[in-house]
């Protein structure tokens, strides 16, 4: 365990209005931030990001085969993700025990980890070269997660038992982010196979793919405080949303082309945040679709990729050059 505090400051713009002057003291418009998370090494190749039951934010260092705990002044501990040096781990959710629960892309595991950084890793039941994902908790209680490289979902039980489920489809899928969704459904997104599925904890699959552009690459997906779950399109460069009927609408207007998005996020006022990897830019989106795009305190050399919001209500990305950064922006309601 390593423990460090970062003295880094970024900032990065309000664009226009008077609603952002209302959502944010007048102290804080000049969109200064304060205690980036320095401590995590861009050699650290960090991944996936989430608030722990502590206030904390968490989240996977895959370079470095740890996870990290980032204080809300910017101290960083760092973990030991696994007793093997190539675990990797990748995705990252809270378990409904208040453990962290992570993938293991390199060693086929899943990782189960105290607040204090107790470990336990299961392997039983995960096939070789399974392409581990994302993860997160389902409506019964345990912990779901994609497969990506074999086309199935697997499901682990808080005592470690885990269950296949194999997508059959003559399509290559590549299961990818996973959410539970409103109506207590599991559902996913499908990178290769340009299609959101939707998936009962009992097993049956729905995929949708109307709707959804040809080569658009669906992402990351987050639930909506409208009850939709919306997802990000990395290559069609379009946000999408998709009702629990399984309706899509895609959204481009005011996205800039070419800007890969990637991690997404509700805001404080139910709005939407989300990374733009290729474009150095993050993004909101509102419920009804209009995007804003924000890039000041972002080089050509940054890379955002996961978004969540931290206890102290800001954002936090994480930030393949330049770690893990806290953002002060116009969360307007």
């Amino acid at each position: 365990m390593r423990f460090r505090l970062s003295a880094r400051l970024f900032s990065i713009a309000c664009a226009v209005s008077f609603v952002c002057a209302q959502a944010i003291p007048a102290a804080a418009q000049s969109m200064q931030a304060t205690g980036a998370a320095q401590g995590v090494m861009a050699s650290n190749d960090p991944q996936d990001l989430v608030r722990g039951p502590d206030g904390n934010l968490w989240v996977t260092e895959r370079g470095s085969n740890q996870i990290a705990r980032i204080w809300p002044n910017g101290g960083v501990t760092e973990y030991r993700a696994s007793a093997s040096p190539d675990a990797r781990p990748f995705g990252l959710t809270v378990g409904p025990d208040g453990n962290l629960w992570y993938t293991e892309a390199g060693r086929d595991c899943i990782g189960r980890m105290s607040l204090i950084g107790g470990l336990t890793e299961y392997c039983a039941g995960i096939p070789l070269h399974a392409g581990l994902r994302h993860i997160t908790v389902g409506s019964d209680g345990a912990l779901w997660f994609t497969e990506g490289a074999i086309d199935s979902i697997g499901r682990i039980t808080l005592s470690g038992a885990v269950t296949q489920y194999p997508l059959l489809h003559r399509r290559v899928l590549g299961p990818d982010d996973i959410v539970t969704g409103a109506d207590g459904n599991l559902w996913f997104t499908e990178f290769s196979g340009d299609a959101i599925a939707k998936m009962s904890v009992g097993g049956r699959v729905l995929h949708y793919r109307a709707g959804i552009s040809a080569g658009a690459h669906p992402h990351r997906l987050v639930r909506g405080s409208d009850g939709n779950i919306w997802f990000t399109e990395y290559a069609g460069d379009r946000i999408g949303r998709i009702t629990p009927g399984g309706n899509v609408l895609e959204y481009h207007l005011g996205l800039t082309p070419g800007s890969a998005p990637n991690g997404i996020a509700r805001g404080r006022f139910g709005d939407l945040w989300f990374t733009e990897t290729a474009g150095h830019r993050v993004a909101r989106i509102t419920k009804s679709g209009v995007i804003s795009e924000f890039g000041a305190g972002l080089t050509p050399e940054d890379a955002p990729m996961a978004i969540a919001a931290g206890s102290d209500g800001y954002l936090w990305i994480s930030n393949q050059p330049r770690l893990v950064e806290r953002l002060i922006l116009p969360l307007n309601p």
